[in-house]
């Protein structure tokens, strides 16, 4: 045997535990639904990780403010006139129909073409985007009255399509978020404004409930946190991610 082919074999017989190893740790990943060569909607994720949303949006670039401030104009008219909310947001349509064009509701104004770049964007609902905190409890629980108290406000409706959670993951199942942006929050004194991810809180108001809402907000209480943990996960993916 030549002094080439030896180096050869040589070279062979060192590789060949590192190229078993890493193919016993490839399979194990594999079986154990830790390695994923693809993510569940299909793409494939390279060694630098996938991002989910690289083309999501942060900034304003559709008609959600002026959406935001009709439905707010037209629900405080519904409630002024009615005593009570509309139960359906779909109502509004019908109930403001004589008013000018510029302030009437319409099926325009459920919804910002901007969401179809949103990190929670489905298809199925599009449409019908926003998030119309009225017809819940507030955030102790307790009910949502239609006229607030005196210094008091509560939210109406928002959205969560200015919210980027940058979600990256990896083949190995590890992921990391840098989340940015902002939520549009439509309050019961009409005004419309821009909060940041850090005003979105989860305040426990009995053990083992919790609720969401946002700064400024009757029944948000000082040990209410940011909801950071289960809010930038992408959804169907099980790992935890790093912040």
């Amino acid at each position: 045997m030549t002094k080439t082919k030896k180096r050869l074999l040589f070279t062979a017989l060192l590789l060949l535990p590192i190229a078993v190893t890493t193919i016993g740790i490839r399979l194990y990943l594999a079986k154990t639904g830790r390695w994923m060569d693809r993510y569940q909607d299909g793409r494939a994720i390279p060694i630098t990780g996938l991002k989910l949303n690289p083309d999501g949006l942060t900034n304003l670039q559709g008609d959600a403010k002026d959406d935001f401030r009709r439905l707010a104009g037209a629900i405080r008219a519904y409630a002024d006139k009615n005593q009570r909310f509309p139960d359906d947001p779909r109502w509004l349509i019908e109930f403001t129909k004589k008013w000018p064009e510029s302030t009437r509701v319409t099926a325009d104004c459920f919804d910002t073409p901007d969401r179809k770049k949103s990190d929670t964007f489905d298809s199925t609902d599009f449409g019908f985007g926003y998030l119309w905190a009225y017809r819940s409890p507030r955030p102790d629980g307790k009910p949502r009255p239609v006229f607030p108290g005196p210094g008091e406000r509560d939210v109406w409706l928002y959205t969560d399509t200015y919210v980027r959670s940058n979600s990256t993951v990896y083949k190995t199942g590890s992921g990391s978020t840098k989340p940015e942006g902002h939520y549009l929050v439509a309050w019961s004194d009409g005004k419309v404004e821009e909060l940041p991810i850090s005003a979105y809180k989860r305040t426990q108001f009995h053990l083992g409930s919790a609720r969401m809402g946002f700064v400024g907000e009757p029944g948000i209480d000082e040990n209410s946190k940011v909801d950071m943990e289960t809010r930038f996960t992408p959804v169907g993916y099980y790992q935890t991610f790093k912040k």
